[in-house]
């Protein structure tokens, strides 16, 4: 019974104790670090983990917006068709190419828009967050515009997509499909060899032209230009 423990009994009880508490702890620390912010982590094993049919958000449309004015330069093909290969797999995609298609129809059934911004975008962009807000679609924006500028367009979406993607798309997309993502992502630099094969077959079916991307930056320092502050050289 109680009244029987020794001494030792009591010194050998309180040291396992102790051992427990400290092993405890150190786990707990381990997890901290590895689980720093618990709710987006456990988010993506949801979203990883769950069915189609069990995301919150289940479409989605990707778009390239006009530029007012301003012909389109023929890149926005290979950014449409590269994103397309990486929202695919999460959402049933349309993608939505203004410069060759015309005008986003806002009264299509979609979850979640997915908009490039780069200079120029700004105006068409709060245009299409103005209608897609009324009508409860979350809109995600990213691009050269949001990584260099995102004051122009942080009161236009309601989530910000800074830097480039290819190394954390997944996890990226999972997260927004699921609904438990942030209001803004930054991500650093990536590797184009973890970036998917672009999928021409998304783009509407008049497409006949498009660019390869072979290699990203650029050797010069043009001042008009944010590629080399983006890419690198």
């Amino acid at each position: 019974g109680v009244d029987n423990l020794t001494v030792g009994d009591i010194n050998s009880a309180e040291m396992i104790g102790q051992n427990s508490c400290a092993i405890a702890e150190s786990i707990l620390n381990n997890q901290t670090k590895i689980w720093a912010d618990s709710r987006r982590c456990e988010a993506i094993e949801r979203a990883i983990g769950m069915n189609s049919s069990e995301f919150r958000h289940k479409t989605a449309c990707l778009i390239y917006p006009n530029y007012p004015g301003v012909p389109d330069n023929g890149y926005g093909k290979i950014t449409l068709a590269t994103l397309a290969a990486m929202l695919c797999d999460q959402f049933e995609l349309t993608v939505i190419d203004e410069p060759d298609c015309g005008p986003v129809d806002f009264d299509a059934k979609v979850d979640v828009a997915f908009l490039i911004a780069l200079t120029g975008h700004e105006q068409r962009i709060a245009e299409i967050y103005g209608e897609y807000s009324r009508r409860g679609v979350l809109v995600v924006v990213g691009g050269p515009l949001a990584t260099m500028s995102p004051e122009l367009l942080r009161q236009h979406c309601d989530v910000l997509v800074k830097g480039e993607i290819d190394d954390v798309y997944r996890d990226l997309f999972a997260e927004i499909a699921s609904g438990a993502h942030k209001s803004e992502y930054v991500c650093g630099k990536a590797s184009p060899l973890n970036s998917p094969l672009p999928r021409w077959d998304l783009l509407p079916a008049h497409h006949k032209e498009g660019t390869i991307q072979v290699s990203r930056g650029c050797p010069y320092d043009c001042a008009f230009c944010l590629y080399p502050y983006i890419e690198g050289k």
